[in-house]
């Protein structure tokens, strides 16, 4: 496991309000993630059919930064933040953030991995069409290169040691970030594919 790395008070709460307001500015009309374009039509059109209304978004905070959307670039620096959202027409009950580097690590945000020897669960997640901010501003010593974030919806909560063992398994990696065969269904596994700088 890795330390998340202590960050002063002030800079958390800076960093969390202006998410917050960057989270307010964004309404309803943002899809994190979105499965496809039909799939954003149909909800932003309010047809009749089933649309899957779930995702995440990082947002990354560098030294004396505001908070920005991550979309491919992120710096070696910088702090993640985290939002989503759960509704739809399935919705979760738990939710694994994680990220996979080019050397096979594997790197815990929610749940917290920090002491050798435990095992956490999935963290419970609430019904919500509107972004969810996660509480804590995470840093990790990730390696120059290719990363790849992985949010995990779940029913039911799993442990830090089953999805490593079945990412692994699946042979899921930054070459490679791409869904693998569920561990459980319902589950919903979104992904993207990062550079570190």
């Amino acid at each position: 496991p890795e330390q998340r790395m202590p960050k002063s008070y002030l800079r958390r709460w800076l960093a969390l309000a202006a998410a917050m307001i960057l989270l307010a500015g964004m309404g309803t009309g943002v899809l994190f993630w979105a499965r496809s374009a039909e799939e954003f039509r149909a909800k932003r059109s309010g047809a009749g059919h089933q649309v899957q209304w779930t995702g995440i978004q990082a947002f990354a905070v560098g030294p004396n930064q505001k908070p920005r959307p991550v979309s491919r670039d992120i710096h070696k620096e910088d702090g993640l933040v985290f939002a989503y959202q759960n509704g739809g027409s399935s919705v979760y009950s738990h939710l694994m953030v994680f990220a996979i580097d080019h050397r096979q690590s594997v790197h815990w945000f929610y749940p917290a991995y920090d002491v050798e020897g435990t095992n956490p669960r999935s963290v419970p997640i609430v019904e919500s069409s509107h972004p969810v901010q996660l509480p804590d501003l995470i840093e990790h010593p990730f390696p120059t290169g290719p990363l790849c974030l992985v949010g995990l919806f779940t029913n039911e909560p799993l442990t830090v040691q089953q999805v490593e063992d079945h990412v692994r398994r699946a042979g899921m990696s930054t070459n490679a970030c791409r869904a693998v065969r569920p561990i459980v269904k319902p589950s919903r596994q979104i992904l993207q594919s990062l550079e570190v700088q």
